[in-house]
């Protein structure tokens, strides 16, 4: 009776080892290309992120959750920065607790495959990193902004007060500086006075002291496409967006978007990647490089500043600019090396031409620092097993005939190894069940 009871609770051991092999989550194992579009449960992540801010509501994530959330400026309130994920980043970084914290640490390590990694977050300093800057600027009488209202908020009795605000007292301590260029505001020069590229910059933001201007009447009939600052505008999808790729990519079909486009219709593999399942990632990266032509009139409307559109954030791969890609290919193919000929042949006219396949063709064969921006968008996430993005590998000689020799033994292919584990599973289930029957 015990054998059996053994041999069961074997098996069912294995099973669920097996099972739990088998099937990896992408926070455990990012590496999957099928992680593309994996990201953490938003509704835990927000339960985390609230009952950590309501332990310790100074952290800067926590200040920065109520100003994305509880801010009447469509352009911070529907800035990609504000979503859940981007708020556990920073405040994992601040605080480092929680489970989900190992979890995002584990999804986002080098290599990861999962696009939300690369997704622009919330870079504005964390709790601890703004320690100094405060103390050079409201715990120091000879600071300009020692009696402001920013320093208020962390001074008790004329002391320095560590267990405070220290995001909302530095931002409004520099806000209340004359010139904010002085020791402990640098960072914040930077943020709001610099300007990012972003699609919604600081400089909009409350804590860079943007005051909303008084806003003209919206048409309550008006189409996302009239108003993408609407905030029921979210899961708007423009219906454009093949018609659009058509007009770029007839008057301009040397462009690298057009070359993602052909790609994407012609390679079932790379035609199951999120940049082409998405065909907005397409018109994107077109009106990136080229946001002037007429085709990118609907993209450039729908995606203005503060649109709350979330099509608008859309991933997109890191490719070189149009401009550059053809200043480079004919600076290559203008006395071409032995081992670039037959590419630059490819390419006579670079107006005419697939400007990305000649570039990296060439980047694939010779060494060059013109190169970088090839290694820039091969490192772009799901980009390295594309052909373009793969070493160049010479044709092998001719073999002669040679007396013949055992064949080497081939290593077990995934599909072998995969039915290896199938089997194997199934006898050792069956064993159970004769253990069972004796």
């Amino acid at each position: 009776m015990f054998a059996r009871f053994l041999a069961i609770v074997v098996s069912v051991a294995v099973l669920c080892f097996v099972c739990t092999s088998v099937v990896a989550d992408c926070a455990d194992d990012p590496m999957q290309q099928s992680c593309a579009n994996f990201t953490l449960n938003s509704t835990e992540v927000n339960a985390n992120v609230s009952a950590i801010c309501a332990i310790n509501p100074n952290y800067t994530a926590c200040l920065a959750h109520e100003m994305c959330h509880h801010t009447p400026n469509p352009a911070v309130s529907g800035d990609v920065r504000c979503r859940h994920f981007s708020h556990l980043r920073l405040l994992c970084q601040e605080a480092d607790v929680g489970e989900n914290c190992a979890r995002l640490r584990s999804m986002c390590q080098e290599g990861s495959m999962v696009l939300a990694c690369s997704r622009p977050w919330l870079d504005v300093p964390t709790f601890g990193a703004l320690t100094d800057p405060l103390i050079a600027l409201c715990n120091n009488q000879s600071s300009p902004v020692y009696n402001s209202e920013g320093c208020g908020l962390c001074q008790t009795n004329g002391e320095f007060n560590y267990e405070c605000p220290r995001f909302d007292s530095w931002a409004l301590a520099c806000q209340n500086a004359s010139n904010p260029r002085i020791p402990g505001c640098e960072t914040w020069v930077d943020l709001c006075l610099n300007g990012t590229d972003y699609i919604a910059p600081y400089s909009v933001w409350d804590f860079c002291g943007y005051v909303m201007p008084a806003q003209a009447p919206v048409n309550p009939n008006a189409t996302c496409l009239e108003n993408p600052l609407s905030h029921s505008c979210h899961q708007y999808l423009l219906p454009t967006v093949e018609a659009d790729i058509a007009d770029l990519c007839g008057m301009m079909p040397n462009m690298p978007g057009c070359a993602l486009n052909q790609l994407c219709l012609s390679n079932a593999t790379i035609n199951a990647t999120s940049y082409c399942q998405n065909r907005f990632a397409v018109l994107k990266v077109l009106c990136t490089d080229m946001p002037g032509m007429s085709g990118c009139n609907n993209y450039k409307q729908l995606c203005q500043n503060g649109s709350m559109v979330d099509q608008c954030n859309t991933l997109i791969p890191n490719l070189p600019m149009t401009m550059y890609l053809s200043s480079t290919v004919q600076q290559f193919c203008a006395a071409p090396a032995a081992a670039i000929q037959s590419t630059c042949a490819s390419c006579p006219v670079t107006s005419t031409c697939n400007l990305l396949a000649t570039y990296s063709g060439i980047c694939q064969r010779v060494n060059d620092t013109r190169c970088e921006a090839w290694n820039t968008a091969c490192a772009s996430p799901g980009l390295s097993s594309w052909a373009w993005c793969q070493p160049y590998v010479a044709p092998a000689p001719a073999v002669t005939s040679t007396p013949s020799a055992k064949a080497p033994t081939k290593p077990a292919t995934p599909a072998a190894s995969a039915a290896s584990l199938a089997i194997n599973l199934f006898v050792l289930v069956a064993s159970a069940f004769v253990v069972l029957a004796l």
